[in-house]
C-alpha cells in the first residue's frame, strides 16, 4: 500500500504509475491526460474510481515523480522516449522491487519511490 495518504489510488490506476515513470510505458487516456495536466481530458476518460484519485495521483506526481515525467503534453512525451537507464534512482528501486518480491503496484510504487 502507497504511505497512507496514496492509499485510495486504485490498483490499475497505480500499476500504470510505476509502468510510466520506471520504464516509460504510456499509460491509458485518463491517466495520460492527468500527466499532461489537461483537466478537460482528464475529466472526459476517467471512471468513477480513477477520477476519485486525481487528487492523490497528482500529489503524489509532486512529491515523488521526477518532474520531467510530467505537467505538460511535451514533457509526456518525452518521458515515454527517454533512456531511463541513465536514472539510477529508478533501477535501483526496480532490482529492489523484484528482489523482495511486491504483490501489488501500490507496493511498487512504495518500494520504488519511498
Amino acid at each position: 500500500m502507497i504511505d497512507g495518504t496514496y492509499s485510495t489510488i486504485p490498483e490499475h490506476v497505480s500499476g500504470a504509475l510505476v509502468r510510466y515513470v520506471a520504464w516509460g510505458l504510456t499509460p491509458g487516456s485518463a491517466l495520460g491526460a492527468v500527466l499532461s495536466n489537461d483537466l478537460k481530458e482528464a475529466v472526459a476518460y476517467s471512471d468513477d474510481d480513477s477520477w476519485e484519485a486525481v487528487r492523490e495521483v497528482v500529489s503524489w506526481l509532486y512529491n515523488f515523480a521526477p518532474s520531467t515525467c510530467y505537467g505538460s503534453r511535451e514533457k509526456f512525451v518525452a518521458w515515454s522516449k527517454t533512456d531511463l537507464s541513465d536514472f539510477g534512482c529508478l533501477k535501483e528501486g526496480l532490482e529492489k522491487f523484484s528482489k523482495d518480491g511486491c504483490t501489488t503496484s501500490q507496493e511498487a510504487l512504495t518500494e520504488i519511490f519511498g
